[in-house]
């Protein structure tokens, strides 16, 4: 291991032995080689350690257990201070990074030395057809200013192309300076898991806007994304909130003005509890009430598109609106907020919308099923691929050792 490595890869895992299999891949297979790479291994079965095992002796590879299984913001709590690095990269189990991603984020941070939050672009990889997904977060590389960043998610639907949810350093997209991490743990005791917190990469993303004035985004897929089926925020989407129960008393989702378990109410409960945390007591006069609750009708209206029961989404439904009442909105307002979620959810999912965002993969697939057996067209179009870590840009058989 490098004594003073430049970056400090870390990978909390549990339970994912053969996803995780590919993110080691990616990180020793980097063309930048300064960096240690940290396993956490959060009391997984045995097939975890032996996926481990089974890599060749190499000392930027540490292994690391804590002591008892840990909620997800606790061990990712845990997994990060064991980093030694300049700038850490949380890599989840189910994700890869792509080749020379190092290399281009180290070349970032050499151009803007001072930086202390670099967010990149991510792409999702549908391994059981082994092509990409029509979702991605690639643009123009900018610095973000952090007000900007935190004002647009106070005041636009988060999923909507007005957005900058995707440029936001939310750790699991980004790459942090450890020696800020450290400053904030001195201080508040702890970067990812401060008391009331449930997201602990929105939790960061607001953490790390209040410690720098800006953030640069790299516009240039860094990470590919596998397995959505096994992560926790797409079953909560659909409706499955077991994840609240593994986070025990540390779950509390007070500040939020309605109660339902909305990935969007737990963003909003995190950046109350963190922005009261750290003395902001001005932050609820400027926030967009509207527009959250119009960003939990849109999120309800996905929750039934993916398959959430129907009792328990009007059983959500009913919740909202109580709260809107409480709230003081009358029935014209209701309709208006009621009204632009729902022509967000259409606009996304219009045809025209969804092919001209995504008309190079409708361009493939077309391509594809006319040609299917052409091999010289699939290597031109490069539509289909071996496993995830060919799309990574890694060579196939190296890839396979």
């Amino acid at each position: 291991m490098v004594e003073k490595p430049f970056f400090s890869i870390v990978i909390p895992t549990k339970n994912r032995p053969e996803l995780l299999r590919d993110a080691i891949q990616s990180v020793l297979l980097q063309s930048f080689t300064e960096f240690e790479l940290i396993v956490s291994d959060n009391h997984n079965d045995a097939a975890t350690k032996e996926v481990i095992d089974s890599f060749p002796e190499d000392g930027r590879l540490r292994y690391v257990r804590p002591t008892d299984e840990l909620n997800m913001l606790d061990h990712w709590e845990f997994a990060t201070c064991q980093a030694i690095g300049r700038y850490v990269v949380l890599l989840t189990d189910r994700n890869v990074l792509c080749q020379h991603s190092l290399k281009k984020i180290k070349r970032v941070i050499d151009t803007h030395k001072d930086i202390n939050f670099i967010s990149f672009g991510t792409k999702a990889f549908l391994e059981h057809q082994n092509k990409f997904g029509t979702r991605s977060t690639t643009g123009k590389s900018r610095m973000y200013n952090s007000k900007e960043l935190v004002d647009n998610f106070k005041g636009a639907i988060y999923y909507s192309s007005g957005s900058l949810d995707f440029f936001a350093p939310k750790t699991i997209n980004s790459c942090y300076k450890n020696e800020i991490a450290q400053k904030i743990r001195r201080e508040k005791g702890s970067y990812f898991n401060l008391r009331g917190v449930s997201t602990p990469d929105y939790a960061s993303f607001f953490v790390n806007t209040l410690m720098d004035q800006q953030c640069y985004f790299l516009g240039d897929t860094i990470m590919l994304g596998q397995g959505a089926s096994v992560s926790n925020g797409s079953n909560f989407a659909k409706g499955d909130t077991s994840y609240f129960k593994t986070l025990g008393a540390n779950y509390e989702l007070h500040a939020s003005l309605a109660d339902v378990p909305f990935i969007y109410n737990c963003i909003y409960n995190d950046f109350i509890v963190i922005y009261s945390y750290w003395g902001k007591q001005d932050f609820p006069l400027t926030f967009n009430y509207d527009i959250y609750f119009a960003n939990l009708l849109l999120e309800l209206m996905i929750k039934r598109e993916a398959g959430a029961s129907e009792e328990i989404c009007l059983s959500f439904e009913k919740s909202v609106q109580q709260a809107m009442i409480e709230h003081g909105f009358s029935e014209k307002k209701i309709h208006e907020i009621t009204e632009l979620a729902n022509g967000c959810f259409m606009k996304d999912r219009s045809k025209t919308n969804m092919f001209l965002k995504n008309w190079k993969i409708h361009f493939k697939d077309f391509l594809f099923h006319r040609f299917n057996d052409n091999k010289l067209l699939n290597r031109i179009f490069k539509y289909k691929y071996d496993s995830i870590l060919t799309a990574a840009g890694f060579d196939y058989y190296k890839a396979l050792r």
